[in-house]
């Protein structure tokens, strides 16, 4: 009897001391407003995507799964908070094209006393499949520049009378904030590729891509034979501007196009203000000078030309060729 005498205070000590961490575990716990959602990983699955993201370590009630397709569509699904992923297969109805802009976010939820759902941080990736095109129309011009990296070995091919079929490489990847991870090649298996017919005279050519199995949607893409290029002979300056001169290209060719572009001031602060460029067109493929005019008294030109053959009223140009700089002549 003595003995529980004293060993009461000790046991009513140690039953305050575990309340009182619990009550302070209770004060300090993470508001679910706090809370960062982690997206563990956005897979092709079935024609759709599965996300799956890591089981949070505190308390909630569920889940929102809020998914953007193709600029286009929008739709948040809510998930029980026993479950950590979600397979997405339609948005508003629609099909997902994996080709298309998408974006999916995962954020936590508690409900409060007044039945108001207190969402977490959110966690978002956007997934896409991607082709290397066969051609991006400016892959040639001096201010190209590989937006989007939609390029392959075979961007432009130079007329040679043969059959072309371009490679056609098919990847995914997510994005997240800035940047990418790093792209996963497709299987063959999962695509088919159909070009257009003969591929052999100077034009424009397509390629559809149509995805299969796992993954769903389709894109096409674009490829040209171009005529072969020509090469400057001579670029002088005249009272008002430049003579140009190049090599006569009149094989499967209807003329060229000059191009020159000036700066005003060296080493400017003002580049929108001190740059300009212009193009000129030379409607005879038997034609091998112009001459430039009112290019203004610039520190540089930077003059280049190149071929064209117009094909169902468009004009299909080569490669331009190695561009020729003039600066302007100083004296001490």
């Amino acid at each position: 009897m003595r003995t529980m005498k004293r060993l009461l205070p000790v046991l009513v000590l140690s039953m305050l001391m575990v309340l009182a961490v619990g009550m302070m575990s209770a004060a300090y716990a993470e508001p679910i407003e706090d809370y960062e959602m982690a997206i563990k990983s956005v897979k092709a699955v079935d024609g759709g995507y599965k996300v799956t993201w890591n089981a949070p370590d505190i308390e909630v009630d569920g889940f929102r799964v809020y998914v953007e397709h193709a600029n286009k569509y929008y739709q948040e699904f809510f998930v029980d908070a026993s479950k950590t992923s979600k397979l997405i297969k339609k948005v508003e109805g629609k099909s997902i094209n994996m080709f298309k802009y998408t974006e999916i976010s995962v954020k936590a939820y508690k409900v409060d006393s007044s039945g108001k759902k207190v969402y977490s941080y959110g966690d978002y990736k956007e997934p896409r499949v991607q082709f290397n095109t066969p051609i991006n129309e400016h892959a040639d011009d001096f201010w190209y520049d590989d937006y989007n990296g939609l390029i392959t070995d075979a961007t432009k091919y130079v007329y040679d009378g043969k059959k072309h079929t371009p490679k056609v490489t098919v990847k995914y990847k997510q994005r997240q904030y800035d940047s990418y991870e790093s792209p996963v090649k497709v299987s063959s298996k999962y695509y088919t590729r159909k070009y257009s017919k003969g591929r052999k005279a100077i034009g424009k050519y397509k390629v559809t891509v149509t995805l299969k199995g796992n993954y769903k949607g389709t894109a096409k893409g674009f490829f040209y034979i171009t005529p072969k290029p020509t090469s400057l002979t001579s670029v002088t300056r005249t009272a008002d501007g430049l003579k140009v001169k190049w090599k006569k290209q009149t094989n499967r060719t209807d003329g060229y196009q000059v191009f020159w572009s000036y700066n005003y001031w060296e080493d400017s602060d003002e580049e929108a203000d001190s740059y300009y460029s212009s193009v000129k067109l030379i409607k005879s493929n038997k034609t091998t000078s112009t001459t430039l005019t009112k290019c203004g008294p610039a520190v540089s030109y930077q003059v280049a030309v190149r071929t064209y053959k117009v094909v169902n009223k468009k004009k299909i140009y080569s490669k331009w060729s190695k561009p020729v700089v003039i600066k302007k002549e100083t004296t001490e």
